[in-house]
């Protein structure tokens, strides 16, 4: 349904913030220190989506996934976890 990646070569839908407090914050323009978001437009829409994950961010669901010392960040596998955990 959706792919969450670093990578440069693909064209994202939305971006979620993985660094500092707004880690987990979805975005319409791409930041530094972001991830991209894919989502498969045949199964979901992507603005539905961006705004299922805000939700996930308002509700303080990857709050509890942050790793890190000074700097809290969010990996790959904490922001599923955030947006699974925001749709149960």
């Amino acid at each position: 349904m959706y792919t969450i990646t670093t990578s440069e070569n693909v064209k994202a839908d939305f971006f979620i913030l993985r660094k500092g407090e707004n880690a987990g914050k979805p975005v319409k323009k791409e930041t530094p220190n972001s991830f991209k978001v894919v989502v498969n437009q045949e199964v979901l829409n992507p603005e539905y989506f961006f705004y299922v994950v805000k939700n996930a961010f308002n509700t303080g669901q990857f709050k509890r996934e942050l790793i890190g010392g000074a700097i809290k960040f969010l990996t790959i596998k904490g922001a599923k976890a955030g947006i699974k955990n925001s749709t149960m």
